[in-house]
């Protein structure tokens, strides 16, 4: 279990099991009731509920497709439970070719030391640009 840290804390700490890819520590750090909103028109775009549809829906098909995808955090912000993610999305789409480099905003909600909602805002036609098989 996520120790009450601070908002801010509990997402750097998500983060950082992206980047290890530490998905059991994923598990801990997302409430099992998470609403997951990934943009329309970018990949694994929905909404998700719960870590395994996140799991099975927007991660594994980037780690399937894309190389080097990274989310980089340039800034973190927060207002009482929810915090602001500022920065860029980076990675080459493996089926094109393409890279990107869009700018992000992640918007979480967080509530007895775990992430119960993620909203997120991109440049989804520079996304949609890098996956274009025919663009």
């Amino acid at each position: 279990m996520t120790t009450n840290n601070g908002p801010i804390r509990v997402v750097q700490d998500l983060y950082s099991a992206f980047k290890a890819h530490d998905l059991d520590r994923l598990r801990e750090i997302m409430h099992p009731d998470i609403e997951w909103n990934q943009m329309p028109g970018f990949p694994g775009g929905g909404r998700w509920k719960g870590p395994e549809q996140v799991f099975e829906n927007v991660f594994q098909p980037f780690q399937d497709n894309w190389t080097r995808f990274r989310s980089q955090i340039d800034e973190l912000r927060s207002d009482r439970d929810t915090v602001f993610a500022i920065g860029r999305y980076t990675g080459t789409f493996n089926a094109t070719g393409r890279s990107i480099d869009a700018g992000l905003v992640h918007v979480y909600r967080v509530r007895d030391g775990r992430v119960t909602r993620f909203d997120q805002y991109t440049d989804t036609a520079a996304i949609a640009e890098a996956v274009a098989v025919n663009g």
